[in-house]
């Protein structure tokens, strides 16, 4: 199926990210009249196969913003594939406030149904696309099952591995042993990521799949298609070679080359070059605060562990995978009544591949910001999408550095950091509550799922 009312001919823009980079940005096509601004803006990173990084607005991910906006998102993307009426609605949570329950209740009437002669299994891409790949796993019903990749290793369990070239963290495992009845009659493979810039992620995932499990019908679901006309022959070859149906959905196309930076920006150009090669930049202003091997701020603690909400990495069927809103829903409300009952600006923080669960928790509270630490080095520069960050030791025992970006000074009251118990460093989650507290928190609550 094919849906989107999408904008019609190649429009061409100049973007930049602080005085150092541009990219020329050609955008042949994006969906339900959206703007490419509402989707993304552009920042630089420290990595020496791509340095810069598309920063959604949309994902919870790189910056703050109301949960309710990646659920959205991810419903238009549904319905990119659907060509189902009611994008009007979706559209316009990209700027606007909602019912966080009311939301999700029309969410879950929605849902498209799933036959078994179509039984789905829907993947989403750690670290970045956990949240988006579980959300609109959630679109649809019946014969469906979500898991997503993980860079956790579990000595002696079987897993498929593949690799994401361009990545820091580039090693995927995914579990899916525990439904193995589901996956013998499985007829089809939806992968989940933010963006696609090659593809090659999702084309190793393809070719680790129908080897092991002989599927021949794929789906690749991304906000971003920015992939090249080889990339595009690559995926039609691989299906030719493997004898399989290969189909890509995405709310833009487009494509984009680095322009570098403006005449007489030679500070920016110079830590632009030092990103470029991964470099350590030399000007302290180009790097997020340093609060790693500090010893860290205190934290209160709250265990919900025993709601078993940080699925995902062990594979959710229909049924369970439908039952989680409502268990995020009580667990917002065991938060509710710890946490100070005058409301204050709050910033919802989750960790590593945690996305869906917080967010969720964080809508049903209400009057917050969502946001998650990452693994990516970016390097703040003002103008871009990233102007300020921290890096600290890893709030988890599978990342290999934390970071959290753009929290602003003075903004937020109390913060709620939401953290995998059996997977917890408690050293990352106190350096990260110590930088909260110097940016105005007052409250930091470490929520263990």
């Amino acid at each position: 199926m094919a849906g989107g009312d999408g904008g019609r001919g190649v429009t061409e823009h100049i973007v930049r990210a602080g005085p150092g980079l541009r990219l020329a940005l050609s955008i042949q096509r994006v969906s339900f009249c959206l703007r490419w601004e509402q989707l993304f803006g552009l920042a630089a990173r420290r990595n020496p196969r791509r340095a810069f990084l598309f920063v959604s607005r949309v994902l919870g991910k790189h910056l703050a913003m109301p949960p309710h906006k990646l659920l959205a998102a991810a419903k238009l993307l549904a319905l990119e594939y659907t060509g189902q009426e009611g994008a009007a609605d979706y559209l316009r949570l990209l700027e606007s406030e909602t019912s966080f329950p009311e939301l999700t209740a029309r969410l879950a009437a929605g849902r498209t149904p799933v036959a078994a002669a179509e039984r789905t299994l829907f993947i989403g891409f750690a670290e970045t696309a956990t949240g988006l790949g579980q959300a609109l796993a959630d679109n649809f019903r019946g014969e469906i099952a979500y898991a997503h990749t993980t860079r956790v290793v579990r000595p002696g369990v079987p897993a498929l591995k593949f690799t994401e070239e361009h990545s820091h963290a580039s090693e995927h495992y995914l579990y899916l042993d525990s439904i193995a009845a589901f996956m013998a009659a499985c007829d089809r493979v939806a992968f989940i990521d933010d963006e696609l810039t090659t593809g090659r992620t999702a084309l190793a995932g393809i070719r680790a799949l129908n080897a092991a499990y002989g599927l021949r019908r794929f789906l690749i679901f991304s906000l971003l298609d920015w992939r090249s006309t080889a990339a595009r022959q690559a995926q039609a070859e691989l299906a030719a070679e493997l004898g399989v149906e290969i189909t890509a959905v995405s709310l833009l196309q487009g494509d984009f080359r680095e322009i570098g930076p403006e005449p007489g920006t030679d500070a920016g150009a110079a830590a632009m070059a030092e990103a470029a090669t991964g470099a350590a930049a030399g000007e302290k202003t180009a790097m997020p605060e340093d609060f790693r091997r500090s010893a860290g701020g205190s934290y209160e603690t709250l265990d919900l562990s025993a709601l078993s909400l940080a699925g995902g990495r062990t594979p959710l069927a229909g049924e369970a995978l439908a039952a989680r809103p409502e268990s995020c829903r009580r667990a917002a409300a065991i938060l509710a009544d710890a946490l100070p009952a005058a409301p204050e600006p709050t910033l919802y923080v989750g960790t590593g591949e945690l996305i869906y669960a917080p967010l969720m928790c964080a809508g049903y509270l209400g009057g917050g910001d969502f946001h998650s630490t990452t693994q990516s080095p970016i390097v703040p520069l003002a103008g871009s999408a990233i102007e300020s960050g921290v890096w600290f030791d890893p709030p988890d025992t599978y990342s290999r550095a934390g970071y959290l970006y753009n929290v602003p000074g003075g903004h937020y009251r109390r913060a709620v950091i939401f953290s995998e118990k059996s997977l917890t460093r408690p050293e990352g989650l106190g350096q990260l509550a110590s930088y909260l507290r110097r940016q105005g928190v007052g409250r930091v609550t470490a929520a263990l799922l």
